[in-house]
């Protein structure tokens, strides 16, 4: 069966996050932000539809939405002064697997690196997606680092409770200012008593 590589259309949304939640293992009905999934994809395809750093796209068999994937362009490190293309969000729909879809997806990711004269693809593929991690290999993909998340408040809780160098300068700031005017009064308090002293010395 041939397999259609597009972008994404509004339209599509359903299927996409079908699959995207499929990946990530949510219920179709999981809420994200307040918001269905369904109703992020289309958001996000339609922000891609006018961002040329980014696409969404699907893989199509007889019409019917069958694979998906999400390519941007970036760098790999900070020391790359060259940039690459990033291909993740990959999901193939069960029943699909081995039909050249996965093959369909990457395919077109190389042609779009090409089409912005980019040499290089890096993948982001959840460990537990034995399949697609073993695709990749066979096509000569070596692992290259480890994505790890986590929201901004499971890691306050876990780090350990020092006070940030922020906080720490801010102390140290306000105790010198404290200090200072501590010792504008105690010179203001002396003066005051010697110039007192110095009129009763002078009235006698």
């Amino acid at each position: 069966m041939p397999v259609q590589v597009r972008d994404a259309i509004e339209r599509d949304a359903a299927a996409v996050s079908a699959l995207w939640s499929e990946l990530v293992g949510l219920p179709g009905a999981e809420t994200v932000g307040g918001e269905p999934p369904e109703r992020l994809v289309e958001k996000a395809v339609v922000r891609y539809t006018a961002d040329d750093s980014g696409r969404i796209v699907v893989a199509e068999v007889d019409g019917t939405v069958v694979g998906c994937g999400f390519m941007s362009i970036g760098v790999a490190t900070p020391l790359d002064e060259g940039r690459v293309v990033h291909l993740s969000h990959v999901k193939v729909a069960a029943g699909y697997g081995r039909q050249g879809v996965g093959s369909a997806l990457v395919e077109a990711t190389l042609t779009w690196a090409e089409q912005h004269g980019l040499d290089s693809v890096v993948t982001s593929v959840p460990t537990h997606d034995r399949e697609v991690n073993r695709f990749l290999a066979r096509l000569g993909m070596t692992p290259a680092a480890s994505l790890r998340a986590a929201s901004v408040a499971a890691l306050r809780v876990r780090l350990p409770h020092h006070p940030s160098a922020a906080a720490r300068q801010s102390g140290r700031m306000g105790r010198s200012v404290g200090q200072v005017v501590a010792a504008r009064r105690y010179q203001r308090r002396v003066s005051g008593r010697t110039r007192v002293a110095v009129a009763d010395r002078a009235a006698d």
